[in-house]
């Protein structure tokens, strides 16, 4: 596989892990966005896999999932 491609796949799996933690805390988008202090648009973005999140965004999003920031966005390895 290109390099590219590996990218992709992780960030497809990045959204999804996200996605799926959210729901699993029956927080809606919008509860996310208020207890991270991120858009409510950029939650949609990442889950959708429309963009990446940088180092900032992601401490936000979880700390406002009240979780490490490795258990929402490191896959396991």
């Amino acid at each position: 596989r290109r390099s590219s491609d590996l990218i992709r796949l992780e960030e497809k799996n990045m959204e999804n892990k996200l996605k799926t933690i959210r729901q699993s805390k029956n927080y809606s988008q919008e509860k996310l966005a208020k207890k991270s202090g991120i858009s409510r648009a950029t939650i949609i973005a990442i889950e959708s896999g429309r963009t990446s999140p940088n180092l900032y965004t992601m401490r936000s999003i979880a700390r406002g999932l009240e979780m490490p920031i490795w258990e929402v966005f490191i896959d396991d390895m």
